[in-house]
Formats: C-alpha cells, structure tokens, sequence
C-alpha cells in the first residue's frame, strides 16, 4: 500500500495520462473515422464513379443525381433535386443543428 502523502500525486498522474489518451482533437477524429470506414467509401465511390457521366446521357444522369441525393441523405443533408432544361441541379443544406454530435451513418 501507498503512503497517504503519495496517494494523491498517483491520482493526478493518472487523470493526467487518462485525460491525455483519450482526448482527441477533432482532426484526429476525423482520420479515425475514415480509417475506420475506408473500404465503405471506397466502394462507395467506386459505385458513384462507375455510372457513365456524359451530358447527353440523361438517364445516366438522372441515375447520378438519384444516386448522389441518397449519399447527401446519408450523410444528414437534405437535398432537393432541381431540374432546369433537362440538366440536374442541387439545393442541400445540413440538417442537424449540431454537426459535432451527429450519430454514427447507419449501416446498408
């Protein structure tokens, strides 16, 4: 056992280190979750890019557009679809008030 007069600067070393290990800086944040979830984007990507994307195409375009509103969904914005002469424009906008505490993107 630990002398009583040693016993509180072992408490301050270990809130010290504990608080240390376990904050994170939102950047390191951010890193952790993409590596957390790389394959899921990649893929993801890879789903988007391999829809033909040439203006004269309009069903393959609209397929773009349909697939990029469900992503925007995904991810907590709200996008409405705008059609002007034929081309596909967006209007998105964030939906939660508090980006910072959003949950966690459901899985498929």
């Amino acid at each position: 056992m630990l002398p009583r007069s040693v016993l509180p600067l072992v408490v301050v070393a270990f809130s010290l280190v504990s608080a240390t290990l376990l904050a994170q800086s939102p950047k390191q944040a951010a890193d952790q979750w993409r590596a957390a979830h790389e394959q899921e984007i990649l893929r993801e990507f890879n789903s988007l890019l391999s829809i033909p994307n040439v203006a004269s195409d309009t069903d393959n375009i609209r397929r773009n557009a349909d697939v990029l509103t469900a992503l925007l969904a995904r991810r907590h914005v709200a996008a409405k679809l705008l059609t002007v002469s034929h081309s596909p424009f967006f209007e998105a906008r964030r939906i939660a008030a508090n980006i910072a505490k959003l949950p966690e993107l459901p899985r498929k």
